[in-house]
Order: C-alpha cells, then sequence, then structure tokens
C-alpha cells in the first residue's frame, strides 16, 4: 500500500471526522450515519495502520478507547444547541481520531518519533471526557425522551467497566485486571445512580462523572513502577477531592 496514503490516513479519518460534525449538525435528521461512518473509517484505519506490525491484542487495547470516546462525544453531540458547544465538539470529533492514529502511526511506522507511552497516556486523558460526554448524553436523554433510569444505570455501569478495562496496565495479570474491571463497574453504577439522584445541572453531572472515573484510574498508576512520588499522590487526591466538593457546592441546586 502505498506510504503517503498511510502516511496520510489520520489526516483524512481527522478531516472525516470534523466534515461529519458539521453535516450533523446542518442536517439533524440523518444523525448519526455521518458519525457512524467516520467511527467506522477510524477502525479501517487503526487495522490497516497496525496490520503485521502490532498483535490484535496490543492494537485493541491501544485504540478503543478513543473509539470509545468518539461515541461519547456523538452521544453528547445530541444535547449541543449553543454554537460554542457545537464548535467544541465538532473539533473532538476531529481531534480525537485523527491525533489517536497519528500516535498509531509513529508506534508503527516510524518508533524512533513515538512518544514514550504516548496512546497509553492519551487513553487516560480521554477518561474524563468520555465520562463527561456519556453523563450529559445520557442523563439528557432521560431527562428530555424520558430514557428509562434502569438504562442509565447498565450504560453507566457498562462504561465504567470499559474504561477501566481498556486503561489498565497491559503488564498486570489477568486477576488484577479482573478486580479493575469490577472496581470500574461498580463505579459506574454509582455515579449513575448519583447523576440520577442529583437536581443539579448537565454540566455539573458531567463534571462529576469525569472526576469521579478520573481519579481512581489515576491513582491505580501509583501502583507500577516508576512510581510517582508521594508527594505527587497525596496533592492529586486532595486536589480532586476539594474539586469534587467544589463544584458540589457552588453548583445551582433544584
Amino acid at each position: 500500500m502505498p506510504y503517503l496514503f498511510i502516511r496520510l490516513l489520520p489526516w483524512l479519518v481527522g478531516v472525516a471526522g470534523f466534515a461529519a460534525a458539521e453535516w450533523t449538525w446542518r442536517h439533524p435528521n440523518d444523525y448519526p450515519w455521518a458519525l457512524v461512518g467516520v467511527l467506522a473509517a477510524y477502525a479501517a484505519s487503526a487495522i490497516t495502520l497496525g496490520w503485521k506490525r502490532l498483535s490484535t491484542r496490543d492494537l485493541s487495547a491501544k485504540m478503543l478507547t478513543p473509539a470509545v470516546t468518539f461515541v461519547a462525544l456523538a452521544l453528547a453531540s445530541l444535547l449541543a444547541e449553543q454554537p460554542g458547544e457545537r464548535l467544541a465538539l465538532t473539533l473532538l470529533l476531529a481531534i480525537v481520531p485523527g491525533y489517536a492514529l497519528e500516535l498509531l502511526f509513529l508506534l508503527a511506522h516510524q518508533p524512533t518519533r513515538y512518544p514514550v507511552n504516548g496512546l497509553s497516556r492519551l487513553n487516560l486523558a480521554l477518561v474524563p471526557l468520555a465520562a463527561f460526554c456519556f453523563a450529559v448524553g445520557l442523563v439528557g436523554m432521560q431527562i428530555f425522551i424520558q430514557l428509562p433510569k434502569w438504562i442509565t444505570l447498565g450504560a453507566f455501569t457498562g462504561v465504567g467497566a470499559l474504561l477501566s478495562f481498556l486503561t489498565e496496565h497491559p503488564s498486570v495479570e489477568r486477576a488484577v485486571r479482573v478486580r479493575w474491571t469490577a472496581f470500574g463497574a461498580l463505579l459506574g453504577l454509582q455515579v449513575g445512580m448519583l447523576a440520577i439522584v442529583l437536581p443539579v445541572g448537565l454540566e455539573v453531572i458531567g463534571a462529576l462523572a469525569a472526576i469521579a472515573f478520573a481519579w481512581p484510574l489515576r491513582a491505580r498508576r501509583y501502583g507500577y513502577e516508576p512510581k510517582p512520588p508521594r508527594s505527587l499522590a497525596v496533592a492529586e487526591s486532595a486536589g480532586a477531592m476539594v474539586l469534587f466538593l467544589a463544584i458540589l457546592l457552588v453548583s445551582r441546586w433544584g
């Protein structure tokens, strides 16, 4: 396959994501087919870039989190009405798949230029974004189209388990991975219950979900070498707790 085509794949998918988002805003009745097409292009591009260079397991572990995040962004786009919201989602729908594929290209074809643990770091960074968008989309549908609460709870549980599973350290034993996946499912269930009962705005629910999902997965990193300094762990934990409580205290209820 021509090298130029391989090299341009991340950019082509990024442009396709931008175009699909713009098409969706202009033709809402066609939702979500344009975005589904981009997701399919992302999957095909990931397979093409990693073909015979990465194992199926390794490729899936590295590239599924951006796909999950893309689905979350597509879900959140259902509730985007303001120009600023649509602009942000349009950019993210282009950047997330494009940047993930760019890192995959470097890993598979130019490893000397690949940043150390680039895709793993990206996947962890995408967790709060995916959690925010899933929370906004799921709770928004529950409010506006009367989505049954059990679907919301089930979706949060599945998202928690999936994000925890996909971002686990690649060297861990299977038993540890299973425990963390179960923890992620339980965390997702609790976040879903919190999202249902709290009388706050969608953006507040999204922010709380982002913190609730991201901090435990970040704290999991402290168990692997090289371990971050203890002072950093304490500072991050305290900061996450303060931010979570501050959002609850200053948000408008009712």
